[in-house]
């Protein structure tokens, strides 16, 4: 939370990219965004595996992607009543290339 935020927000002073919107540099699925957690980026993103464990990794994953589901509900002038709505979109956070779209946001 204390580079990211708890809203996932982000903090550009301190290199910690905002993970709200929708622009993921490492791929916005679930098993991308854990491994981005677990195993963390050199020189970027400090691996949390060490201080989380597994369960933890699994779980922040989880509340991360949350961010991806609600925006993208939130798009679509939906009530938050689709939770698959928007899920996995990877044209939008450059799924198919680890390193597309580097400068535009979140791991």
């Amino acid at each position: 939370a204390s580079c990211h935020g708890t809203g996932g927000g982000g903090n550009t002073a301190m290199g910690a990219p905002d993970l709200t919107n929708n622009q993921w540099v490492w791929g916005g699925t679930r098993e991308r965004i854990a491994d981005v957690i677990r195993h963390g980026r050199q020189n970027e993103m400090p691996a949390q595996a060490p201080l989380l464990g597994g369960e933890r990794v699994h779980v922040l994953a989880g509340y991360v992607y949350s961010f991806i589901v609600d925006e993208a509900d939130e798009d679509a002038g939906g009530d938050g009543s689709d939770a698959g709505a928007g899920r996995n979109n990877g044209a939008a956070r450059g799924d198919g290339d680890a390193g597309a779209g580097r400068d535009a946001g979140a791991p």
